[in-house]
């Protein structure tokens, strides 16, 4: 079963991956691939698009991040602020590229924070969660 047939939306057409759907305002729907059976992860932009915050980033893949690229620039997105809302590798990937690259402030919860930190120090042969560890090296940042 096709995952956008399982669900019905209060709109006729659900964004195709790399694009974005405009509630009103200051709310857009944003849709980003994943490399699974779910094959998507829905993201926001909260605020108007000269003043949005991103809520969750994608994963840390080239073909998300060449959709976020163009995405920002077709559409003039300027992200001031970008909360991850959990530290799975879908929602926080790309957070570390997005504060590299446009400058924002993360917030994130302190538990998340943590978790993350902790795994960060686990020795990867010591730890059955390897591709996790891995991932969130690529996206996480040091500087709190």
């Amino acid at each position: 079963m096709n995952p956008d047939t399982r669900l019905e939306f209060p709109i006729d057409t659900v964004p195709k991956n790399g694009t974005m759907y405009s509630i009103n305002d200051d709310l857009h729907w944003v849709r980003m691939p994943l490399p699974m059976s779910l094959n998507h992860i829905n993201l926001w932009l909260i605020g108007s698009k000269d003043q949005a915050t991103l809520v969750d980033t994608g994963m840390f893949l080239d073909d998300v991040k060449t959709a976020w690229t163009d995405l920002i620039s077709k559409e003039k997105i300027d992200i001031k602020k970008l909360i991850v809302t959990h530290m799975h590798p879908d929602h926080i990937g790309l957070a570390g590229w997005f504060v590299k690259k446009f400058n924002v402030p993360l917030c994130m919860s302190r538990t998340d924070i943590c978790s993350v930190d902790f795994l960060l120090q686990i020795p990867a042969n010591m730890c059955h969660m390897k591709q996790l560890i891995f991932i969130l090296k690529l996206a996480y940042l040091k500087n709190k």
